[in-house]
C-alpha cells in the first residue's frame, strides 16, 4: 500500500510542476478506485480512516467532473 501512495504522490508533485490538470483525470480515477475498494477490503464502514477515503472520494469525483466538463468546452 505505501508504495501505491508513493506512486500517487510523486505523479501529484509531477502533475503540479508542470502544470498538466489534464493529465491529472487518470491519477483521480485511481485514486476513487482504491478509496472505494477499500472499505470491502478492511471490512469496517465504521473506520475513520476508511470515511475519510470516502469523503476524499467524493472530492475527486467532483474533481473528475469538472475536469471532464472542462475537455467539452
Amino acid at each position: 500500500m505505501l508504495s501505491l501512495y508513493a506512486a500517487v504522490l510523486i505523479l501529484s508533485v509531477l502533475l503540479l510542476l508542470l502544470g498538466q490538470a489534464l493529465l491529472a483525470a487518470p491519477l483521480l480515477a485511481v485514486q476513487i478506485l482504491y478509496k472505494l475498494i477499500a472499505p470491502f477490503i478492511v471490512r469496517d464502514w465504521r473506520n475513520p480512516v476508511i470515511l475519510s477515503n470516502l469523503a476524499i472520494a467524493a472530492v475527486h469525483c467532483v474533481t473528475l467532473a469538472g475536469l471532464w466538463s472542462g475537455l467539452r468546452l
